[in-house]
């Protein structure tokens, strides 16, 4: 019990400081970032701005036409992208692909692999985007970036784990408790926490920070309610392997109706992106 706790401090005294050593995002990233806090921005900036990074335009390309967004035609130019997914969707996206190719590690510990991150993520913001559009349109922006990033926090806990050979144990564990507890036994924090450590190290606006915490507390600010419930809703439903387990749908459905919302069209979308 005592070589858990050392081995627990030990790792998360490493992982915090390997994220006070992360560089900063890429230039695209902040020149995206500068666009979004404009109330005047334009379709054809963005375009501009991601036409600048070939990775970024490749993954976008490659994920639009990925069988979860069910267009029918193919979509070939960022024009495109810009124009159905909108500026909040990409926001979240761009920077989950660019964490995700910047870390270049498995996510095997997790038993997920890298596209499988983005898949969930994608399957979070649909879910989103289909049943909770109308509860907070001035967060909806801010909760739709963080389906994408939510989970960011399992590349720098993977990177950890796989120098210091501890990927075995860490998966060992998540064979036989939940993850959460794994990450707590093993990491000494949860992926919810290492993630709002990227955050405030990438200087994330505040609301982003503030609303990733609350996610994983209870503390939650006047004004904030209606967007932390949707995003305990999220990621309590739909896990970081894109399933949904059936009696937290159901609990879900029914906490959604108390808040004035369609409980049914909620476990309809969750059958239809986890469950097909």
């Amino acid at each position: 019990f005592g070589g858990s706790i050392l081995l627990e401090s030990s790792v998360k005294k490493g992982i915090l400081e390997f994220i006070d050593k992360l560089p900063p995002l890429p230039d695209t990233i902040l020149e995206f970032e500068q666009l979004y806090r404009r109330a005047d921005i334009s379709y054809k900036e963005i375009s501009r701005v991601i036409k600048k990074d070939p990775i970024i335009t490749a993954l976008l390309l490659k994920n639009a036409n990925s069988p979860l967004y069910g267009f029918s035609r193919e979509i070939r130019s960022i024009e495109q992208i810009v124009s159905l997914f909108g500026i909040r969707t990409l926001r979240g996206f761009i920077i989950s692909s660019s964490v995700k190719d910047s870390f270049g590690v498995s996510l095997s510990a997790y038993n997920i692999s890298s596209n499988d991150f983005l898949n969930v993520a994608i399957k979070r913001e649909s879910l989103i985007n289909i049943c909770f559009k109308e509860f907070d349109r001035s967060m909806l922006g801010l909760i739709s970036t963080i389906c994408f990033l939510m989970d960011i926090g399992k590349f720098p806990i993977c990177q950890y784990l796989t120098y210091n050979k501890l990927s075995k144990r860490f998966k060992d564990n998540i064979s036989y408790a939940t993850e959460g507890n794994a990450e707590e036994e093993i990491v000494g924090m949860k992926c919810l926490e290492v993630t709002q450590k990227m955050f405030e190290r990438w200087r994330f606006d505040n609301n982003l920070v503030y609303l990733i915490k609350s996610v994983h507390s209870e503390e939650v600010q006047e004004g904030f309610e209606k967007a932390v419930f949707v995003l305990k809703v999220v990621q309590k439903t739909i896990d970081s392997r894109g399933r949904a387990d059936a009696k937290k749908v159901d609990i879900a459905s029914k906490l959604i109706n108390k808040n004035g919302l369609n409980g049914k069209l909620f476990s309809d979308t969750i059958s239809r992106l986890c469950f097909t």
